[in-house]
């Protein structure tokens, strides 16, 4: 969608091409939303964090990017958007979002590894996430 918005041949940016998505996301709309986000902090400017000095980030302004790094950047945003919008979500909802203060490492398990686990094991881990699994008896407690 930002090849065809921010092509220099006219023919192309003009071509009014809608990129048609679900009814609950709208692609148009996201990236408004993160060019807007963007532009704000341009304006706000770059902000300590913790105990970082001033400068000790390199931050590239949206104003100042180029067309390859500005539809970087806006990618990163709407990623970063839906991502924030999911751990809320997921903060809501009581049992099922208990998962959001664990303190671990993000651990990716494959279809390889579980046919390699022991039973034991493989049953330890089922188990330990079995409260977050919408069963009959954890439906009837959520609501």
């Amino acid at each position: 969608m930002l090849t065809v918005r921010d092509s220099p041949d006219e023919l192309i940016s003009g071509a009014g091409i809608v990129t048609h998505t679900g009814r609950k996301w709208s692609a148009t709309e996201s990236v408004s939303q993160a060019v807007s986000a963007l532009k704000h902090r341009d304006i706000v400017g770059i902000t300590a964090v913790g105990r970082q000095g001033i400068g000790a980030t390199k931050t590239v302004h949206w104003s100042r990017s180029d067309q390859k790094e500005g539809r970087a950047m806006v990618q990163s945003e709407v990623r970063r958007t839906e991502e924030q919008a999911r751990q809320a979500k997921a903060v809501e909802m009581g049992a099922q979002g208990v998962w959001t203060t664990w303190n671990t490492t993000d651990r990716k398990l494959t279809w390889g590894d579980i046919w390699k686990y022991e039973p034991l094991r493989l049953s330890f881990l089922l188990r330990s996430v079995y409260d977050l699994l919408p069963s009959p008896a954890n439906l009837s407690l959520w609501d």
